[in-house]
């Protein structure tokens, strides 16, 4: 069986699927080429994801959306970081996250997420603009 980073560097070998689901330009779902890439969209995926929303998995997701109606504070960064990590630690423990990066801007809280694979520390990604609407 070959290795990730043999299947990383095959052009003809596809890791996963792309989110959201779309479809590319032949007609089937939108993929990803690389194990990092991959990771990238499943992460995304689990922070958009409220506990409970996930029909057969309902404790798949983040706890991020309980923050919808909390006062925001000045230790909400370090809150969310330990939201993303307990949540990454159960459903994606190939993942490492580096740091996490909370801006309020009006009524909107963008994070973004600085992540490396767990087999990979030298190559890491970063899931930008994963957005909540708070209220002010």
């Amino acid at each position: 069986m070959p290795s990730s980073r043999e299947k990383d560097q095959d052009p003809d070998t596809f890791i996963g699927l792309a989110f959201p689901l779309g479809f590319a330009n032949d007609g089937i779902f939108r993929k990803t080429k690389t194990t990092l890439e991959q990771a990238k969209h499943n992460l995304k995926n689990l922070l958009l994801t409220m506990k409970g929303e996930r029909l057969a998995h309902p404790e798949f997701g983040c706890e991020i959306h309980n923050l919808l109606f909390e006062q925001i504070g000045d230790d909400i960064n370090d809150t969310i970081e330990e939201m993303i990590k307990e949540a990454v630690d159960i459903w994606l423990p190939y993942i490492t996250v580096g740091k996490t990066v909370t801006n309020q801007i009006e009524n909107r809280l963008n994070v973004d997420v600085h992540f490396s694979l767990r087999n990979d520390l030298t190559g890491y990604e970063e899931v930008l603009d994963v957005f909540y609407d708070i209220t002010e």
